[in-house]
């Protein structure tokens, strides 16, 4: 798939207790913790317009699932409005 079809999802984790709802993470902000994601690899989405909850409902171990709900608001690095929604349900790894 071209990465202009895509987005990269990045989650930043830094207590015990992973399950829960997380909002945005800003790489700029020291210490925050929560989901972002990427739009076309190089493209960051406006964080300042983004509004998205991620629900981490299970993060199994090795070799069980991983489970995320998403929902929310953004802009596209143009400055276009979108809406997103999402399941993530990947099978871990490492």
């Amino acid at each position: 798939m071209p990465f202009s079809n895509c987005f990269y999802l990045i989650g930043v984790l830094n207590s015990t207790q992973y399950t829960g709802t997380y909002d945005n993470y800003d790489l700029n902000t020291p210490g925050d913790t929560g989901f972002s994601f990427t739009q076309e690899w190089a493209y960051k989405v406006d964080l300042s317009s983004t509004n998205i909850t991620f629900n981490l409902s299970k993060l199994g171990n090795v070799g069980d699932y991983i489970d995320i709900n998403f929902s929310g608001t953004y802009n596209d690095p143009q400055g276009n409005p979108h809406t997103i929604t999402g399941v993530i349900h990947v099978l871990r790894d490492q």
